[in-house]
């Protein structure tokens, strides 16, 4: 997701705006888009900005230039509660707690405020010096802490959302506004992208930059990770995506793969599935694109929002994918049923790419040129992850990375 400063000086060629339109039904735009389900969920009355899944994904989380941060019935598409808390001020962002009891908005306020999703009152209010670009949770203490990026010097801040304080300001990991932040496995690092072309892990023991990502050729506008971190896809204004394999380094020499008949605009925001074989990305070009990761093929092209798509996000299980406008809408897609649809068998066909049942799991997966590939990646994950605890209680080694 772009941050809102940049926006109004978007990049050459950006699409001209739109008008923004709500629907108050879905209506297929698309022969493709007649066989998903699909719900559109309306009453924002501006941009939406965010976008993610909640409570074990049976709820989603919304963020507004309207100034408000709203929660989703996914099964109904209702809205379930309106938090309204920064004065009108737009929002750049919404995001859940890991038990999802609490959310956290911030905005152009300046400021962000830490909600009960329960009651709707808010537990307490956070200053800052600048406009917030992102606000995010940890992961294995409860939410115990959350990180934020601001546009002042360009700063990220690490909170304990205990005291309600700062407890950790790190400077000079980028160059310009940082446009997403996030807590990785073990809270002990964070993953932030930027205007300067890059995205970096930022190492809070070591107190500096682990990892630094500088492909692409333009503002780096979100970063995304695989369940056990070991794949990272990045896009970008340049409308290309990367995917980065970090467990084994190939990367550094062989360099990112490169997702091949991409978007037509800039790339606002891209989201891996748990097991890293989906991505889902969306653009200001106004489409949502399903991709292979596994693969870097395109599968199939969603169509629909009337203004550019500012986020997308896939929840745990991939079944649904959410994805938020500048049209002021949000729009829920099944994905169920995805695989049996003839524009997605066209595209594996036309890639060489085929199906095959998992013999450990039974789900289908896809495979191209690894022919002999006898599970899907999530059950090979396991079992590397299982080779490594083997290898390390054999030879006494502390394998754990974060």
């Amino acid at each position: 997701m772009l941050t809102e400063l940049e926006e109004e000086t978007a990049e050459p060629g950006a699409e001209p705006e739109v008008n923004p339109q709500t629907q108050p039904e879905a209506q297929p735009d698309s022969e493709t888009d007649a066989q998903i389900q699909l719900t559109i969920l309306s009453g924002h009355t501006g941009s939406v900005r965010t976008c993610c899944f909640i409570r074990k994904d049976t709820c989603g989380l919304s963020a507004s230039w309207d100034g408000t941060a709203r929660l989703w019935d996914v099964g109904t598409g209702k809205e379930l509660r309106c938090l309204t808390g920064h004065a009108g001020a737009r929002l750049s962002c919404a995001r859940g707690d890991p038990d999802g009891g609490r959310a956290v908005s911030a905005g152009w306020d300046k400021a962000l405020s830490v909600w009960d999703l329960e009651t709707g009152a808010r537990l307490w209010r956070g200053e800052l010096g600048g406009i917030v670009s992102d606000a995010r949770f940890s992961g294995g203490d409860g939410g115990g802490q959350l990180v934020t990026a601001s546009d002042l010097d360009y700063n990220m801040q690490v909170w304990d959302t205990r005291t309600c304080s700062v407890v950790q300001l790190i400077r000079g990991v980028h160059r310009s506004t940082l446009t997403s932040c996030r807590f990785m496995l073990g809270d002990r690092r964070i993953l932030s992208t930027s205007l300067d072309f890059t995205c970096k892990v930022f190492d809070l023991r070591a107190m500096g930059v682990t990892l630094a990502f500088a492909d692409h050729k333009n503002a780096v506008s979100s970063a995304s990770l695989s369940a056990d971190e070991r794949c990272l896809a990045t896009c970008s204004w340049d409308k290309r995506i990367l995917m980065y394999d970090i467990s084994t380094g190939m990367y550094r020499s062989q360099g990112p793969k490169i997702f091949e008949e991409s978007h037509e605009g800039s790339i606002s925001s891209c989201c891996l599935s748990a097991d890293g074989a989906k991505l889902v990305s969306g653009s200001y070009d106004n489409s949502v694109m399903v991709w292979d990761a596994e693969n870097g093929i395109r599968e199939i092209r969603l169509q629909g929002h009337d203004d550019w798509v500012e986020d997308v996000s896939l929840s745990a299980d991939g079944a649904w994918m959410m994805s938020a406008s500048k049209d002021a809408t949000l729009r829920l897609w099944n994905m169920e049923r995805m695989d049996e649809m003839p524009a997605v068998a066209e595209s594996r066909a036309q890639h060489g790419v085929h199906m095959k049942a998992c013999d450990t799991c039974g789900k289908t997966f896809s495979l191209a040129g690894n022919l002999g590939a006898t599970q899907c990646v999530f059950c090979r994950i396991i079992d590397r992850s299982r080779q490594e605890t083997d290898i390390a209680k054999t030879i006494g080694l502390d394998l754990r990375i974060y």
